[in-house]
């Protein structure tokens, strides 16, 4: 069973239409939607992580951030491979994990970076520099995660689109 976006009605609408390009705009402005939804779970998982690691247990900040985004990451992972990119191909599950992870502990340094610069000399609130380090990692993020991890769209099945 996959998670979906959209209602059944809604993806046999979809998968009805000929190929061309009203598809390929609807099917990629839903797996926008879900990558920011995804993106916002994440940074929820991190936000919470981030307090209770260094709010709470008194780790540095830096590496109590570095902890948190992986923690972010593997969720976001879980939910792109099963959700957002459904529908792509382009390697093992294993191999899109190291993928994922190689290009994503990029987006989660400079976002980290963003975060300790951003407490450290901008002497912002470090639960509030997650938001200018999420912002940081955001293209980053989005770049690779659409075309470089998951690669290309296969074609879509009607029944489970």
């Amino acid at each position: 069973m996959s998670a979906n976006f959209l209602s059944r009605t809604e993806s046999q609408v979809i998968a009805a239409l000929p190929p061309g390009r009203l598809k390929d705009l609807i099917v990629r402005r839903g797996e926008d939607v879900r990558f920011v939804i995804v993106g916002g779970i994440g940074f929820v998982i991190n936000l919470v992580a981030l307090w209770i690691l260094h709010g709470r247990l008194g780790l540095p900040l830096f590496i109590g951030q570095l902890i948190a985004a992986e923690l972010a990451l593997l969720s976001n992972f879980s939910f792109h491979h099963n959700w957002t990119y459904q529908n792509y191909s382009g390697g093992s599950f294993m191999h899109r994990l190291g993928k994922f992870h190689a290009t994503a502990w990029a987006g989660a340094l400079i976002g980290s970076l963003g975060v300790w610069v951003s407490a450290t000399y901008g002497h912002i609130h470090y639960l509030l520099a997650v938001v200018v380090g999420a912002l940081l990692a955001l293209g980053w993020n989005y770049f690779f995660n659409k075309y470089v991890i998951w690669g290309k769209r296969h074609q879509l099945d009607p029944e489970t689109s």
